[in-house]
């Protein structure tokens, strides 16, 4: 394979003008990569270049740094569509792609996000309020929290239709938001532009880089 990399003289400002010292190696690796990467992502997900780049790239590598080495290759499955789900052992291995818990669908990872049966919904249910609980302890606000909560319980759909304002849960009680709230304006923008990525994506990881 034919990899273009800058000549040597140009290697400081080889990525992003990041100045070359003990991360050398590492730097001239995600040049090597980076434009395969960019072509497989877009085509496993019918991304645009413009959609990728609304992604947290440093959000997600941020994260990835902190797994250990097993985990990150589960990881790194998820992300790119190899998971071992029935869908991914028909495509393999010619075997049947029915989901072994509701047999009436393919199991896909999007049906594993939606999948009826009682108890795989139970433990999918359980997992949120975990996540409910955790982003509470953050102190996360509410309305960011209730847009989460939106968007990934749509993420059975192919797309989330409800753009509707987004107000705090009434466990909460405050005065609503006005729709020309800056704080409701880009949560609801945020919203729509996960939805454009997908919400199956944000299960992944990727999610949308906000700029305040």
């Amino acid at each position: 394979m034919n990899i273009d990399i800058s000549p040597p003289s140009l290697l400081a400002s080889l990525h992003l003008q990041f100045s070359l010292t003990s991360q050398w190696q590492q730097v001239v690796y995600e040049a090597a990569h980076e434009g395969i990467l960019r072509i497989a992502i877009c085509k496993n997900t019918s991304w645009t270049d413009t959609q990728l780049e609304m992604v947290d790239w440093d959000a997600m590598y941020g994260y990835l740094k902190r797994l250990p080495r097993t985990s990150l290759l589960k990881y790194c499955k998820l992300l790119h569509g190899i998971i071992n789900t029935n869908e991914q052992k028909r495509k393999y291995y010619g075997k049947s792609d029915t989901c072994p818990h509701c047999q009436s669908s393919s199991e896909s990872f999007i049906h594993v996000m939606s999948c009826p049966n009682k108890e795989v919904s139970d433990y999918r249910a359980e997992q949120q309020r975990l996540l409910w609980k955790q982003l509470q302890s953050l102190q996360t606000p509410a309305i960011v929290v209730n847009a989460l909560k939106m968007g990934i319980m749509s993420s059975g759909a192919q797309e989330y239709r409800d753009h509707t304002i987004i107000v705090p849960p009434a466990s909460q009680p405050c005065t609503p938001p006005s729709s020309q709230d800056p704080i409701v304006l880009l949560v609801n923008q945020v919203v729509d532009q996960q939805t454009l990525l997908g919400w199956d994506q944000f299960h992944k990881g990727r999610i949308k880089r906000v700029s305040l």
